[in-house]
């Protein structure tokens, strides 16, 4: 177990932290951070999807939670297919669901602010084919965080492909009721190269 308040890791059955004598209990959930992604009303943990409560560190896996500037469910309600945008001050980070008839898997894409450029908050737009020829294709838009990576990334493999736009050209869709505080952790936290404001 580690120390929701310094992160110090422990054996079971220790009460106190030996660092900074923090108790070590596993108190309810807290609404505070994470926006309730992951379940129903509870907080989770960006790194292992615990739902205790967490405070400076995960109580379950010592992920750092002072580094998580913004943690966001793009899609808005949980689905057993889904994925968060964490921005951390570290790095971006894209986590996608996959459930399929045998089994349920995360997986994690990882981004670098040194190697993002032309970073911005912008209005996509997709095309749904119909399932019938004869009416017309419909056209959404969406706010959508969109950014060059300065590394060779494997766009056309599954599921990076579901963020890419083409060769080093990253999409990641987003909530709409998260742009504000996207665009202001953008722009007020992080020092990124050609970073844009929100285009609307």
């Amino acid at each position: 177990m580690f120390c929701a308040n310094c992160g110090a890791e422990h054996l079971k059955g220790v009460d106190l932290c030996g660092n900074c004598g923090n108790k070590l209990t596993r108190p309810g959930l807290k609404d505070q951070v994470f926006h309730g992604a992951g379940n129903a009303g509870a907080i989770t943990c960006p790194h292992c999807r615990n739902s205790e409560d967490n405070k400076n560190f995960c109580v379950k896996c010592g992920y750092n939670l002072n580094d998580v500037l913004g943690y966001f469910p793009p899609k808005g309600g949980f689905s057993d297919d889904q994925y968060y945008l964490e921005l951390n001050k570290n790095y971006l980070k894209v986590q996608k669901h996959i459930q399929s008839e045998f089994d349920s898997t995360w997986f994690e894409f990882t981004f670098i602010y040194e190697k993002i450029e032309n970073f911005e908050i912008k209005v996509c737009k997709k095309t749904k084919k119909l399932a019938i020829p004869i009416l017309s294709a419909k056209t959404s838009t969406y706010p959508c965080l969109k950014f060059t990576y300065n590394e060779d990334l494997q766009w056309e493999s599954y599921p990076l492909k579901l963020f890419c736009d083409g060769k080093n050209s990253i999409k990641i869709p987003v909530n709409e009721k998260y742009v504000s505080e996207i665009n202001n952790i953008i722009s007020s936290k992080l020092n990124l190269k050609n970073n844009n404001p929100l285009i609307k």
